[in-house]
């Protein structure tokens, strides 16, 4: 699959193609069209596209990215709480909407978390851009391809992408890329692998020679507001661009900017032979590769294309990814199966284990072999004749307050003055106004299914009154709580005699 990545600037429209497999990337082609002011733009990208496929056509496969003005695009760096990163997405759109000069509800943005030396703080960058300018370079790639771009990049950043390609490593350094093109300067501070600050300048190379202390002056500004953010400073510089190619610039810029400035002039990847004849212009094409190299994956690089401009990818890729998805659902359902035959082979043999020496200690207890655990059960059974309580029984404490109060006629004026629940039996003091209401208590406890052996106790007047005072006492004991004994088994007995 080839990844297409356009670099649309005011004069020129660049392209570059890459193709990656396994761990090889080759450069398949480059192309430059001059953007003729008396055409449309959308000319001169279909031209440039063709122009680097060559006769090839544009198939639906070929992933394409493009990148936004650096004049569209607002990048911050914001400073949270460390305890905003569960609502974060919310709490961004809360911090822009008051920072920025529209309404947030018009924009989309895109983020990325810093390193931060305090734990409880978190860097988060931030580029945002208007809605309407990211759906017009959408439509703008569209009708030159006639397919949208997957990925919209946000100013300088894609050039991050060039950079992790030097044959030179800066994983460990810090470098700034200057993309002078006719117009507009990007300037890009890499820090360690990863872009850290971005700026647009507002001149190029048409004011040249004359326009060169601006630009020096520009740029030197920018590493002075880097320094001020993260308080380092680049130790090398990179060129690219159309300034790359202007006599004595990459010199000039080192002398005023106190750093080694070079051009670019060779990344680490494969070349095609299609793409051999422009090497020589290899920094004019940098941002076009870093776009590219966008749709990798692998880099860190801001997409704008968020929200309701999400890319949807479409049956085309669904059809040309099947193979491998097929071949990945067939291995992964393989390796289910393979797994669970080897668990179930494993509960077998423990199964026939446990088994085997269930048998061994039935014969050895009983007389009698079994690998049945309900008949190892039985076996138990009749040789203890067990005749236990459950230990839980089927009515309780709460359950003797309920059934004395549904007991008790309702037209029956009683109180208890003392109620004693103990394990399996209930002693309870009750006031009544005669001998024949305790009589009535009585023979209504009786006729609960749970209430057995119901005495009645002493009955006397209650001093002071002309009530009667009883007490009465009862089993709890319901029908479930008795275990029948199971019958036990008689052991022969040898006869008796000698011989």
């Amino acid at each position: 699959m080839a990844w297409i990545g356009i670099d649309i600037g005011k004069a020129a429209v660049k392209v570059a193609v890459l193709r990656a497999q396994s761990r090889r990337l080759e450069l398949l082609g480059l192309c430059a069209v001059d953007v003729a002011q008396d055409q449309p733009v959308q000319f001169a990208i279909t031209e440039a596209v063709r122009g680097a496929l060559g006769t090839a056509t544009l198939a639906n496969s070929d992933a394409l990215a493009v990148a936004l003005a650096g004049s569209l695009v607002s990048t911050k760096v914001l400073t949270l709480p460390a305890s905003a990163n569960k609502q974060l997405q919310e709490i961004l759109t809360f911090e822009l909407d008051s920072q920025l000069p529209f309404d947030i509800a018009d924009a989309v943005f895109d983020h990325r978390k810093l390193e931060s030396t305090n734990a409880n703080e978190m860097r988060v960058m931030v580029t945002v851009s208007k809605t309407d300018d990211v759906r017009a370079s959408v439509e703008l790639v569209k009708a030159a391809t006639g397919q949208e771009p997957e990925r919209i990049g946000a100013g300088a950043f894609p050039l991050a992408g060039a950079i992790g390609l030097l044959p030179v490593s800066t994983e460990h350094s810090c470098v700034v890329v200057i993309d002078i093109g006719t117009k507009t300067t990007d300037v890009l501070v890499v820090e360690r692998g990863t872009a850290l600050f971005a700026r647009t300048l507002s001149v190029g190379t048409s004011g040249l020679p004359g326009s060169a202390p601006k630009l020096a002056r520009e740029v030197r500004t920018s590493l002075a507001a880097y320094k001020a953010q993260s308080g380092g400073m680049p130790t090398i510089g990179y060129l690219c661009g159309g300034g790359a190619f202007v006599p004595s610039a990459a010199a000039f810029l080192g002398r005023e900017l106190g750093l080694p400035v070079e051009a670019i002039t060779q990344l680490s990847m494969d070349v095609n032979a299609a793409a051999a004849p422009q090497m020589g212009e290899l920094a004019k094409f940098a941002k076009a590769i870093g776009i590219a190299m966008s749709l990798s994956g692998k880099t860190h690089s801001f997409d704008l294309r968020r929200g309701e401009l999400s890319y949807e990818r479409g049956f085309a890729w669904v059809r040309e990814k099947a193979p491998a998805l097929i071949g990945f659902g067939v291995a992964l359902t393989l390796s289910l199966c393979l797994s669970s035959v080897a668990r179930l082979h494993v509960l077998s043999v423990q199964q026939e284990s446990l088994q085997r020496h269930l048998g061994d200690s039935t014969e050895q207890v009983f007389g009698e072999r079994t690998d049945s655990p309900s008949r190892a059960k039985e076996l138990v059974d009749d040789q203890t004749g067990t005749n236990e309580e459950d230990p839980m029984p089927h009515a309780d404490g709460f359950d003797v307050m309920v059934r004395l109060s549904e007991a008790i006629p309702s037209d029956l004026k009683h109180d208890v003055e003392e109620l004693n629940v103990q394990k399996n039996r209930v002693t309870m003091r009750g006031i009544v106004d005669t001998p024949a209401d305790a009589d009535k208590v009585r023979e209504a406890l009786k006729k609960q299914r749970c209430f057995a052996e119901v005495k009645m106790g002493s009955i006397s007047a209650q001093p002071g009154t002309n009530r009667q005072k009883y007490d009465m006492d009862w089993e709890i004991r319901c029908p479930e709580d008795v275990v029948k004994a199971k019958p036990t088994q008689a052991v022969p007995s040898s006869s008796a005699g000698g011989k």
